[in-house]
């Protein structure tokens, strides 16, 4: 058994970070029964190529996978051992050609190993912001907060949504987020001047202002903020998991963006 892939990590990790509108892809199906022994989460999982067993066409390959690609914000591809179903690896090539990589981890074991990678199906790239658009918050005069917008999945499946001025009016009718649930926070951004390096950190503070949780990353991985296209509109996904155990209380969420060399952060400030 140790020789088999590691599907218990690879389950377990993509339960750590699905979100909504996220969605798993399988190569080879045959070992679509063990992942599903460890996978507990909430998301469609989609075995490729579909069973039987058969090497795929290329052409009828590409149509499901672009079908996939339209359907979904995210895809976790789940990668085992193909060397009956998919030799030549046909569907890690259509989605690096076509999608852009978020993440790549990788689960070794004594025979082979399990990758794990995510796409983004949607260019995060878009026009130019319309005229006299007015941002939420603007960062050192050099990036605009144009929109956010807040989600999760709740236990039995579905996308839960919060209203982005409850967060900042501190409106006691939205519905509580339960402990354990991860925040999906999709921000757009105008791009008005060239970009250093940065990072982002979503952080959750509470009325007294302690953070309780942070998490700190590239925006776009392989896409560092320096290469972004000026005067266009990005948007990116960060994500933030509720602590279990933190006393019911409102909270508020807060994105410091920082120098990815030495750690400055940028000014954050608010139009009237």
């Amino acid at each position: 058994y140790e020789a088999k892939e590691d599907h218990r990590s690879s389950a377990l990790y993509v339960m750590a970070n699905e979100r909504p509108g996220d969605v798993i892809l399988l190569t080879a199906p045959e070992n679509i029964f063990a992942f599903r022994h460890y996978y507990r989460g909430q998301l469609d999982i989609i075995p490729l190529p579909q069973p039987p067993l058969t090497i795929p066409d290329s052409e009828e390959l590409e149509r499901e996978l672009a079908s996939v690609a339209r359907h979904y914000d995210r895809i976790w591809l789940v990668h085992c051992r193909t060397f009956f179903s998919d030799p030549e690896n046909q569907i890690t090539q259509w989605l690096d050609g076509h999608l852009l990589p978020l993440e790549r981890i990788y689960f070794p074991s004594y025979g082979s190993g399990v990758t794990v990678t995510a796409y983004l199906t949607d260019p995060p790239e878009k026009a130019a912001p319309p005229e006299g658009a007015t941002p939420w918050a603007r960062y050192d005069e050099r990036l605009d907060l144009l929109h956010y917008t807040v989600e999760y999945l709740t236990a039995d499946g579905h996308t839960a949504s919060l209203r982005p001025d409850a967060l900042v009016a501190g409106d006691q009718t939205e519905p509580a987020v339960p402990g354990g649930a991860l925040l999906r926070v999709r921000l757009t951004w105008h791009v008005p001047d060239r970009l250093p390096p940065l990072k982002g950190s979503l952080r959750l503070i509470d009325e007294q202002g302690i953070s309780w949780t942070q998490r700190d990353r590239r925006p776009l991985y392989y896409w560092p903020t320096d290469t972004w296209p000026v005067n266009t509109v990005m948007y990116h996904d960060a994500d933030l998991r509720i602590p279990i155990g933190a006393p019911p209380g409102l909270y508020r969420l807060e994105m410091v963006l920082y120098h990815e060399n030495d750690g400055r952060p940028l000014v954050a400030r608010w139009p009237d």
